[in-house]
């Protein structure tokens, strides 16, 4: 029968996409509620005049990134938009601290600390991602529990045997026990003895 454990493992990443996707909601909705202080914040030390308007306007952007790939994480709506936008928004964080630490605007160790913030918010995100709905190639789930696209840990037997992960179709999984294959047992066949029939003995005619 399929295992609680993969139960367990969908029921731990939907708890952590939501609580994730809220996180990435309510911070893009604080980053808002003071814009223009971010987008400076954002730009700042960025170097020459070009990079620093570029700057101004991804603190613009990247509040708006969290905001959707929140919501869409949140209620796994729409994750093929939402991932992406969460993803860009997280992952641009180190590059631009980095970015600054490079034109020299601020020291390395200030930017390496704010970057790692970030990746440990990038690796709640990969974590959080694996509980979105999958479509693949159309369909979600195969005609078989293994032969699921999101996994057959994701097919519960015990609600319907749909897949957990998208709902799209249902995966139909096996509880049953595959028999050992039985062993062909191969009837030996009593060899025929040939009997070879005596050799005509030729008299020779005199």
């Amino acid at each position: 029968m399929c295992s609680s454990g993969g139960h367990n493992t969908w029921l731990s990443r939907q708890i952590v996409r939501m609580g994730f996707g809220l996180a990435l909601l309510f911070t893009g909705i604080a980053h808002y509620r003071d814009a223009t202080g971010f987008a400076t914040y954002v730009s700042k030390d960025l170097g020459p005049d070009w990079i620093v308007g570029l700057g101004q306007t991804w603190g613009y952007v990247l509040p708006f990134l969290m905001i959707v790939g929140g919501l869409s994480l949140t209620f796994n709506l729409f994750t093929y938009v939402g991932v992406g936008a969460a993803g860009l928004a997280l992952a641009s964080i180190p590059a631009g601290m980095t970015l600054k630490a490079a034109m020299g605007g601020i020291p390395l160790g200030d930017a390496m600390s704010a970057s790692m913030n970030a990746y440990i918010w990038i690796l709640v995100y990969l974590f959080a991602v694996k509980g979105t709905k999958k479509v693949c190639g159309g369909a979600c789930c195969g005609s078989s529990c293994a032969g699921c696209p999101c996994g057959k840990d994701n097919c519960n037997c015990d609600s319907g045997s749909k897949c957990m992960m998208c709902g799209i179709d249902p995966c139909k999984c096996d509880t049953s026990k595959k028999a050992a294959p039985a062993k062909s047992t191969v009837k030996s066949t009593a060899k025929k003895t040939v009997k070879k029939a005596p050799a005509k003995k030729i008299a020779s005619k005199m």
